[in-house]
């Protein structure tokens, strides 16, 4: 961002010229007041719009020959829409001075009017440091004193402030040695710049918009781009070198209603608390009451407020209703029609035959209404014209605009018509300075080269299906390289062959005590009785690992124990013989396996060992008798 001080010499501005620079300066301020709002990024979303502009005008004291500098707006720091407007409109009008006589300054003046804005009270300190600025005098009189001038410029150079002189031919004609004295004396410095202009509406317009980029900041540099030729266009070159800068930039579609606080004038905060919003004041945060609210405001931007006496309606943009209605205003030669001015998607237009659902006259045949628009489709065509239509709809965001938006209806030949945006005024880009223009002898030369070469170039009328982007053959190539792999099924969640024991259900297997205190003989003794004696309607519905495994194992470690073992455990041990081992059952894993889901198995007698074999083997074992042997009578 740039702050720009533009100094208006008043005594060189005749009243129709001040007029249209003041309307270009006010669109200026509107433009930069909604900037913001299109910004996205985490500056403009958390900090208020900065104030960059400060205006300035030098004029003659009525009754005196001395001119004085008056500043006019000054830099705050949060820009003001409604200030900045009201300096401008009082602007004095009568400043203009008739005679060229009138205009000569003296060097005692002419450090006086530079030395009020080039000083630590007015121009050095606005803003920081870090932001450059600028001033840009319009219309300043040749006649001022040179040396004084070239001073205090020589000054605002050490500040690193930069000065653009914009003179504009008035109504009266300078002599040329005063201009050329004026540009002679000034050029060498590199903080001033000196441009001519013809005081032309259009031209002024895009003056400002250029500025206004400075202002904003934002000044893209154009897309470099290269067009190649199959043949040489001149010579031995068979290319261009451009620029490419965009020509149109859309606005908003209107201004949104606001509520506002008397005691700060800012934005009310909205809360919710048991059903009911409650306002607040964002600067002291009190809670404000239905009279300290502001409603008839309206939000320009993100943080300017406007108060209005009264409030009809709502301004808020709505959603277009159909159907859509477009007012034919004038025709437009397509010869002469600059295309950079249409913007957005094109619409094709073909007439109704539902006349009914369209709410238009009923009298009116729908074949009668297809002859009409054929019948203007082709005389617009013969005559190499189009319509320009006005709506409120725009037609890119499908939104009812509180502005105008304007269009195209351009004819075909082939009976339909197509429906394009036009850009208004305030979405015209400005154009790109082409530069100085070669002499025109050479450029005859080139020409005649350049039509040589186009006559090798095929003339084709352009159709779309005939020009493939490519992107059909680039997908179905990626799907052939892809087909060459083999088949790769989806990686899916792990399913796990092992069956689910839900914790809420006991295991079968009664849980063998570890500990070892209070062990007796008869613990163990009706433990092993849980785990061997089982019931044969049991056995078979659940498998079973290798049991001899197991018995071993923990027969080994009671023996193992110091606690002597009695009878009747010692020949529960020695009757534990090996299971007879069953034929083995090989399941793959997908039967264990359904649809990529584990299959329901049966609650196993003991627990899976997390090493165990997936191939289960089925046994029953021998049923232990425990009954007490009798003994033998003593003989």
């Amino acid at each position: 961002m740039a702050l720009l001080c533009f100094l208006f010499d008043l005594r060189n501005i005749p009243p129709p010229l001040l007029r249209t620079l003041k309307l270009c300066l006010l669109q200026l301020a509107n433009y930069y007041a909604i900037s913001q709002e299109k910004r996205t990024d985490s500056y403009s979303s958390s900090t208020s719009l900065p104030d960059r502009l400060a205006l300035a005008y030098i004029h003659r004291i009525k009754h005196s020959p001395s001119s004085e500098l008056k500043i006019a707006y000054t830099p705050r720091d949060k820009f003001s829409l409604r200030d900045f407007h009201h300096a401008v409109d009082n602007l004095p009008q009568d400043g203009f001075s008739h005679e060229l006589g009138d205009l000569n300054t003296t060097a005692a003046d002419q450090d006086v009017l530079w030395g009020n804005l080039f000083s630590n009270k007015a121009l050095y300190t606005w803003s920081s440091d870090d932001v450059s600025k600028k001033v840009i005098a319009i219309c300043m009189s040749p006649y001022n004193d040179i040396k004084a001038l070239r001073r205090s410029l020589m000054d605002a150079a050490d500040q690193c402030i930069s000065v653009e002189f914009v003179i504009l031919e008035s109504a009266y004609i300078l002599p040329d040695d005063r201009n050329k004295e004026f540009f002679d004396k000034l050029c060498d410095l590199e903080n001033c710049v000196i441009r001519q202009y013809i005081p032309d509406t259009p031209l002024l317009h895009g003056l400002f918009k250029r500025w206004l980029e400075e202002l904003k900041g934002d000044v893209e540099e154009p897309l470099q781009a290269v067009f190649h030729f199959k043949n040489a266009m001149f010579g031995s070159a068979n290319q261009i070198s451009c620029n490419l800068v965009a020509t149109t930039n859309s606005i908003m579609d209107g201004f949104m209603p606001c509520q506002a606080c008397r005691c700060h004038g800012v934005l009310t905060s909205t809360s919710t608390s048991s059903g009911k919003q409650k306002k607040w004041c964002q600067v002291s945060g009190h809670e404000l009451e239905f009279s300290d609210i502001i409603e008839n405001s309206i939000r320009i931007g993100k943080d300017n407020i406007l108060f209005l006496p009264s409030f009809d309606g709502d301004t808020s943009v709505q959603r277009v209703s159909l159907p859509i209605s477009f007012n034919v205003m004038e025709r437009t030669n397509l010869a002469s029609l600059d295309e950079g001015v249409i913007m957005g998607a094109s619409y094709r237009v073909y007439p109704s035959s539902s006349e009914d659902d369209m709410g238009l006259d009923v009298s009116n045949a729908p074949d009668q209404n297809i002859q009409i628009f054929k019948g203007l489709c082709r005389a617009l065509f013969n005559l190499d014209q189009a319509l320009v239509c006005s709506s409120t709809c725009n037609t890119e965001t499908m939104r009812d605009a509180s502005f105008l938006c304007y269009y195209l209806l351009l004819p075909s030949q082939c009976g339909q018509m197509l429906l394009r945006r036009l850009a208004g005024s305030e979405e015209i880009l400005p154009m790109p300075n082409m530069g100085a223009i070669c002499d025109s002898a050479a450029l005859k030369e080139i020409e005649s080269c350049i039509q040589a070469s186009l006559s090798k170039i095929a003339v084709k009328d352009y159709n779309p299906l005939d020009h493939e982007r490519g992107f059909h053959m680039k997908l179905n190539g990626l799907v052939k390289e892809s087909l060459q792999l083999r088949s790769i099924a989806p990686i899916g969640p792990k399913t796990s062959l092992k069956p689910d024991i839900p914790k809420s259900i006991p295991s079968p297997m009664p849980k063998i005590s570890t500990r070892k205190e209070n062990r007796t003989p008869l613990c163990v003794t009706e433990e092993w009785e849980q785990l061997v004696i089982l019931d044969d309607s049991e056995s078979p519905k659940s498998p079973s690992v290798n049991l001899t495994l197991k018995s071993d194992a923990m027969s080994s470690k009671f023996l193992s124990q110091s606690k002597p073992v009695d009878e009747k455990t010692t020949k529960i041990l020695e009757r534990l013989e090996p299971p007879k081992p069953k034929r083995q059952q090989k399941k793959d894993a997908s039967a264990v396996l359904v649809n990529g889901v584990a299959g329901q198995m049966k609650r196993p007698l003991l627990p899976f060992d997390s090493n165990a074999n997936l191939n289960l083997t089925q046994s029953q074992p021998l049923r232990p008798d425990f009954q007490k042997r009798k003994k033998k009578p003593k003989a």
